[in-house]
């Protein structure tokens, strides 16, 4: 049976009525994108968007997202970046 929502799979049939098996993962492990699901649509893959900044670059990159190299240096004398942000 099928119970309507794009988002669930291996629904089932129990005593005659369709019961809706587990969450779909729409996960696609590329940090430019924001993965969800639609009930009706199925996965969705919405691009990122990437401002320059000062740990962040305009370009996305498939694994680090926008984030700068961490240990690039920012911000005042000693500072670098952890994960996007300048860290003292």
């Amino acid at each position: 049976c099928e119970d309507g929502n794009a988002c669930t799979s291996n629904d089932s049939c129990v005593n005659g009525v369709c019961e809706p098996g587990g969450a779909l993962s729409c996960e696609d492990y590329n940090a430019c994108t924001t993965d969800a699901c639609d009930a009706v649509s199925g996965c969705q893959h919405v691009d990122v968007t990437c401002v320059e900044g000062e740990c962040t670059t305009s370009q996305c990159d498939a694994y680090t997202g926008c984030a700068k190299p961490d240990g690039t240096a920012c911000g005042t004398a000693a500072a670098t970046c952890v994960a996007g942000v300048c860290m003292p």
